[in-house]
């Protein structure tokens, strides 16, 4: 036990020392409760705090598309909580940053909907920027909204028939006629980063620290109530 606490302190100490440009890091992300705060608050961004010096660090929770158009002009040094199919061109780290949640399809109660397949060549909606379309080939003109209340709003007035997104979005006191039917299981959601020396660099300090944090407790300590549904604790690092 204490060659192990030594191993760790060391390997803390390699990590912090870890040369990276001294630049500000800019970290964007989709507005996400909990997770993604303004003013960088929020458990993706606090734990972003942790691994980097929070002071070289500036944060921007906003619309998924603009973070994704930030990330891929490189307005962006890191993008948080993408699937690594959202941007194929950029530097993924080993470790992921959280499991996401199932997709739900929202359906009026009266309607006769209650599975994906009943939903075929039905209108189907779903937010601007999000890559849905990977999971749902068969969907081949979504209606694409700028947000999550246009789309309950289309659906409450029977201009789309479901509304595809995360049931930690549905407000049901504002949206009574609304029902709900899970279509797709949890996928990984990672940190993405510029496929640059310096991106690189960030993203080798990200994996080492993910280590170093579970060892420690960090991580079940930032993330609370979400870690057990994070899987990181069940991760394995490749040998």
């Amino acid at each position: 036990m204490f060659y192990r606490h030594i191993l760790l302190v060391a390997l803390f100490l390699c990590v912090t020392a870890w040369p990276v440009n001294s630049q500000t890091i800019r970290i964007t992300a989709d507005h996400w409760q909990h997770f993604t705060e303004t003013g960088g608050r929020g458990i993706y961004f606090e734990l972003l705090k942790k691994i980097y010096s929070e002071d070289i660090l500036t944060f921007n929770a906003d619309d998924f598309s603009r973070s994704l158009n930030l990330f891929n002009t490189q307005k962006a040094d890191i993008m948080v909580g993408v699937y690594q199919s959202d941007l194929p061109n950029a530097h993924f780290p080993t470790w992921p940053i959280d499991t996401d949640s199932p997709i739900f399809a929202f359906v009026l109660k009266d309607s006769q909907f209650n599975s994906i397949e009943s939903l075929n060549n039905k209108t189907i909606a779903w937010k601007k920027g999000y890559g849905f379309a990977q999971f749902f080939p068969n969907v081949h003109k979504p209606y694409l909204v700028e947000d999550i209340d246009t789309g309950f709003k289309l659906l409450q007035a029977k201009r789309i028939d479901a509304f595809f997104d995360y049931e930690a979005n549905f407000k049901q006191a504002n949206y009574q006629n609304v029902t709900l039917f899970k279509i797709h299981d949890t996928e990984t959601l990672y940190v993405a980063f510029q496929n640059t020396e310096n991106g690189r660099k960030l993203a080798a300090i990200y994996d080492k620290k993910m280590a170093l944090f579970r060892e420690n407790g960090t991580l079940m300590r930032i993330f609370g109530q979400s870690y057990e549904r994070s899987l990181l604790s069940e991760f394995k690092e490749a040998n």
